[in-house]
């Protein structure tokens, strides 16, 4: 009789993926359980460890008209929340922000001139061209300013 090493491994690969699925079949949702646990964790951090979502709560909404001033800004208008929804042409001044301004676009761009910073946040609501030709100065609040606010395509082909 000739010994057939075939038929050995093959045997032995069988019985080896049959023990693999029954092992493995309760242990599945225990899996499920630990990944869902943590995931519930992270989400509870993130709402505790969101001070801006109480901010925007806490600070009043202005909608900036399109006669507005940049040059004299009310005092009331500093720790508020500004919706831009025009276009606005800075005229190549420096506009110091009152302090703790949200700067919310939506549609609106702000170009040509500076923007001075106290505290201040950028927040718009799509990721569109907000800035033509405005440079930042002074303290904002956000973590990144994206490429694409300033005119960038982002799209690998253009050098931005």
């Amino acid at each position: 009789m000739k010994n057939h090493p075939n038929l050995f491994y093959y045997s032995a690969s069988l019985l080896f993926v049959l023990f693999l699925n029954s092992s493995c079949t309760n242990d599945s949702d225990l899996l499920v359980d630990y990944v869902n646990d943590n995931n519930q964790e992270e989400t509870d951090i993130t709402e505790e460890e969101n001070p801006n979502e109480t901010n925007k709560e806490d600070q009043s909404s202005k909608t900036i008209p399109s006669d507005f001033d940049w040059s004299n800004i009310p005092v009331e208008f500093g720790d508020s929340m500004w919706l831009i929804k025009e276009e606005f042409d800075l005229g190549g001044t420096k506009v110091s922000l009152p302090d703790n301004v949200t700067l919310n676009f939506d549609g609106g761009v702000l170009k040509n001139g500076s923007l001075e910073g106290n505290g201040t946040t950028i927040e718009p609501t799509n990721a569109f061209h907000i800035f033509n030709s405005v440079e930042l100065t002074g303290n904002f609040s956000n973590e990144y300013l994206k490429p694409i606010w300033f005119g960038a395509f982002m799209d690998g082909i253009s050098d931005d």
